[in-house]
C-alpha cells in the first residue's frame, strides 16, 4: 500500500499564553496543499515496526513520527508495519511533513483495524501537537495545542509559492524569544476567515500572519529579504510557514507561474502549490 501524506501551509498564526503544560496556545489557520510525502507499507504479524528512507537526516527510530503513530495505535496488538518513506516535503520547512506522515498513517491504520474514533485525537496528540490538525487536513482553523480543530467551509482555492531558503532552524529556540502576544498588533483569525470566504485574496494576503516572523526574521535577516522579493514579484502576501525556515507567497488567480518569473538569486527558485479540500480518500492509492 502507497499513502500520500500531504504538506501543511500556515496563512495565519498566532500564539498566545504559556499553558500549565508547558506548550503554548495557539490560533492558526492552515490549509493542505498539494506537494506530499509517500509511504509504502506492509502490515506483519510480528509487532515491530521498521522504517527506511533515503533522505539523510531522517531519523528512523522512535523519535520519527511514523515510528510514534505505529507505536500508539498498534499497541497491545501482535500487528507490525515495515515502511519505506520517501521525502517530498522539505524537512525542517514549517511544512509539517512528520506530523501529516503520522496523521496518514493513523488515518489508515484505525481504517484497515476498525479502530474507534473515540479517544483517536487524544492519541494524535499525543504522537505530535500537529497531528491532530493533519488527522483532519483541509482548511481548518486549530487552536489550543493544537487539539482543537474546526474546519472551515465555503472558502476559495488558492495558489501559493513556497521558497527554500536553503537552511533550517530549531522550533524551540524561536518559541524562547517570543514577545507577548499583546505586543503584536494583528487582526483575529476571525477576521482573516471572514475575508476568505468573502474571496478578497488582495485583502486576504494583507492579512497573512505569523506570529514568529519578527523573531525568526531578527536572527536570518536574509529570509525578510527573500520574503519582500516574493512581495515585489506579485505576490498578494508572503509569510513564514510555521517557524519557517520555508516561506509562502500567495498568488492572484491570473498572476504568471513561478516558473517564468526572472530568478537571479542563490535560492531555489520557488515553485507552485495548490489548496487541498478536505477529501482524503483521493490521498490514497493502492499499488
Amino acid at each position: 500500500m502507497r499513502l500520500l501524506a500531504p504538506a501543511k501551509v500556515n496563512l495565519f498564526i498566532d500564539v498566545l499564553d504559556r499553558r500549565p503544560d508547558g506548550y503554548h496556545n495557539l490560533d492558526a489557520v492552515n490549509v493542505s496543499v498539494d506537494l506530499f510525502d509517500e509511504i509504502d507499507l506492509v502490515l506483519n504479524d510480528t509487532g515491530r515496526h521498521t522504517l527506511e528512507c533515503d533522505t539523510p537526516g531522517i531519523p528512523l527510530d522512535e523519535t520519527n513520527h511514523l515510528i510514534k503513530a505505529a507505536n500508539e495505535i498498534l499497541k497491545g496488538t501482535r500487528w507490525g508495519v515495515s515502511m519505506r518513506l520517501a521525502k517530498h516535503i522539505p524537512p525542517g520547512a514549517g511544512l509539517g511533513g512528520g506530523t501529516s506522515d503520522a496523521a496518514t498513517l493513523i488515518r489508515y491504520l484505525t481504517r484497515v483495524f476498525s479502530i474507534s474514533g473515540n479517544t483517536l485525537m487524544a492519541r494524535a496528540l499525543a504522537v505530535g501537537s500537529d497531528v491532530p490538525y493533519s488527522l483532519i487536513g483541509g482548511p481548518a482553523r486549530v487552536r489550543g495545542r493544537g487539539e482543537i480543530v474546526d474546519r472551515i467551509a465555503d472558502v476559495h482555492p488558492l495558489r501559493m509559492v513556497v521558497l527554500d531558503p536553503g537552511s533550517s532552524h530549531e522550533t524551540g529556540a524561536i518559541y524562547g524569544r517570543m514577545p507577548p502576544s499583546s505586543e503584536r498588533p494583528h487582526p483575529p483569525a476571525e477576521a482573516f476567515i471572514q475575508v476568505w470566504k468573502k474571496g478578497d485574496l488582495a485583502l486576504l494576503g494583507s492579512l497573512m500572519f505569523n506570529a514568529f516572523q519578527e523573531v525568526v526574521f531578527s536572527r536570518r535577516p536574509r529570509l525578510a529579504e527573500l520574503r519582500d522579493l516574493l512581495l515585489r514579484k506579485g505576490c498578494l502576501g508572503a509569510t513564514l510557514t510555521g517557524t519557517g525556515s520555508h516561506l509562502v507567497g500567495l498568488l492572484a488567480p491570473e498572476s504568471p507561474t513561478p516558473e517564468a518569473w526572472t530568478w537571479n538569486e542563490p535560492e531555489k527558485r520557488p515553485y507552485e502549490v495548490h489548496t487541498l479540500p478536505a477529501d482524503f480518500s483521493k490521498w490514497f492509492r493502492r499499488l
